[in-house]
């Protein structure tokens, strides 16, 4: 009971909006994910899955640094306090998403059927609120198309990479029937069952997202590149 509150105290603080000391905790998820008593042994992280990668996949999305420093951003002086200025922030992105890799492989590894639903909703969410280039900032003087600093864009890029690591992470048992089980050595019908339905969770999560991927037509040319990225992703 302890440990569960203290994981749930974790998660929580996880939901503070500087990126900065949200990653302060990234190495200790990955040790306990990558740790098979913790993570699957005695199942403490199952009911938190979803609200890790939500938490570490909102901070994967670049800031336009000139939002931030012309303070047109909502949280620009809680930004400005937690980086120096743009390059070190752009240092601190850079080794994020790189060290992140691991936590997104891991989850996938351990919970496919659960980070699968989080990457349907997570595109879905993205697609209503930016699908056709909302809020349409940044944009080229004279083209009037959206440019890479133009949040929709931000917005879609910071997807790519989650997704690339949680498939390369997902188990080939949660996809097929003949790839060997997280629970090796234990073949009881309870446990077939569990696994037989994680796999049709897993199967349907990420049948729509691809569905979805390739149904979604966006306008502006930005836009376009990062779904041919998703595409490639898949």
């Amino acid at each position: 009971a302890r440990f569960a509150a203290y994981l749930s105290l974790l998660v929580e603080m996880l939901r503070h909006p500087s990126g900065r000391v949200v990653g302060e905790q990234l190495n200790l998820w990955i040790v306990m994910l990558r740790d098979p008593q913790i993570s699957k042994a005695t199942r403490a992280l199952d009911p938190l899955a979803a609200d890790i990668l939500n938490s570490f996949m909102t901070h994967m999305i670049k800031l336009e640094w000139d939002d931030v420093e012309s303070e047109t951003h909502p949280l620009s002086a809680l930004l400005q306090a937690s980086w120096e200025d743009g390059d070190d922030y752009e240092s601190w992105i850079n080794d994020f998403r790189s060290k992140a890799s691991q936590l997104f492989k891991y989850l996938g590894n351990c919970q496919p059927h659960i980070v699968s639903a989080v990457l349907l909703t997570r595109f879905n969410t993205l697609v209503a609120q930016h699908g056709n280039g909302e809020p349409r900032d940044h944009l080229d003087r004279e083209t009037q198309q959206l440019t890479h600093a133009s949040e929709a864009v931000r917005q879609f890029e910071g997807l790519v990479h989650p997704l690339e690591n949680i498939l390369s992470g997902i188990p080939a048992w949660s996809l097929n029937a003949t790839g060997k089980s997280s629970s090796s050595g234990n073949n009881s019908k309870q446990q077939q069952q569990e696994d037989a339905a994680i796999r049709t969770q897993t199967q349907s999560s990420l049948g729509e997202l691809s569905r979805s991927i390739v149904n979604w037509n966006p306008s502006y040319l930005w836009l376009k590149f990062r779904k041919a990225q998703l595409l490639e992703a898949l």
